[in-house]
């Protein structure tokens, strides 16, 4: 998709006609053999491998609430966005770093704004403080503050569709569903403005 070999992101069946519209930005894939529609797939089939299902069951658990049913959690991802942002591939297994120069890589940022021009997410929620702050997209994002918390949310405008976008610490590794939880029903229920 969009002339990137190893680009496959998780597009889901029932994602137009949702209501929600929730795109999730992961950081970096693990290899190029597994896409992200593959890990979104296995995911939802619960046969991911221990540490990326584990990953993903603590995101959900902070989207959902730590009690939700199977059907919800097939439904979430039956109505969401999911790809990796940054192109490149991790240097070598899970929390190993993605070099910064590789996070600068302009063609990182012209990704993502073809993915919302073309499928004008609502909520965008990003995985990992340095995920968050490498993302360039080009509009100045305007900052406010996640309504009852201290979190950060933004704004971006991109061919006249607006996308808030919020961040959470990478689901891998010292990670609160239960932190995190009541932050994300807050940014979900947003509205954005044009």
């Amino acid at each position: 998709m969009f002339g990137i070999a190893t680009f496959d992101p998780w597009i889901a069946s029932e994602y137009k006609r949702a209501t929600l519209k929730p795109l999730v930005l992961g950081e970096s894939p693990y290899d190029e053999d597994f896409t992200d529609r593959q890990i979104i797939e296995s995911q939802i089939e619960r046969d991911l491998p221990g540490g990326q299902r584990r990953t993903f069951t603590n995101f959900e658990r902070a989207v959902l609430g730590q009690e939700h049913s199977e059907g919800e959690r097939k439904s979430f991802w039956r109505r969401s966005i999911f790809y990796n942002y940054n192109l490149s591939f991790f240097p070598g297994g899970p929390r190993e770093p993605v070099e910064y120069g590789k996070r600068e890589n302009a063609e990182n940022g012209i990704i993502l704004q073809r993915m919302l021009t073309r499928f004008r997410p609502i909520h965008t929620i990003v995985w990992g403080k340095a995920n968050w702050e490498s993302i360039d997209i080009g509009p100045v994002w305007k900052d406010s503050i996640i309504p009852g918390s201290a979190e950060p949310y933004s704004a971006a405008k991109v061919k006249g569709h607006t996308t808030l976008f919020t961040r959470v610490h990478h689901p891998s590794s010292g990670f609160s569903s239960r932190y995190w939880r009541p932050i994300l029903k807050a940014f979900l229920a947003l509205k954005p403005y044009n």
